[in-house]
């Protein structure tokens, strides 16, 4: 999927923005736009909810396996299974 975003900076002027699903390689990117995204708001935040909110890397990394492992059993949901094997 593919759009365009207008930038404050330059009024008028757009830049291609690609959506797509993140992979493990994403993982530290995804933690430190986070981060960058909430520094300003630190202080409105409880330590905990600011760790919940601005997730570290480890943190990051557990959602997205949590999410490929909802996709797994999905997908193994759906497989016909033959009559005659036994799960």
């Amino acid at each position: 999927m593919s759009s365009s975003i207008e930038q404050e900076e330059e009024p008028g002027t757009t830049y291609p923005l690609l959506v797509r699903e993140a992979s493990q390689a994403d993982i530290r990117a995804i933690s430190e736009l986070l981060g960058h995204a909430f520094a300003e708001f630190e202080a409105l935040y409880t330590p905990e909810a600011y760790v919940a909110t601005v997730l570290p890397i480890d943190g990051v990394r557990n959602r997205l396996l949590v999410r490929l492992r909802a996709e797994a059993r999905i997908v193994l949901h759906n497989l016909p299974i033959p009559e005659n094997i036994k799960i």
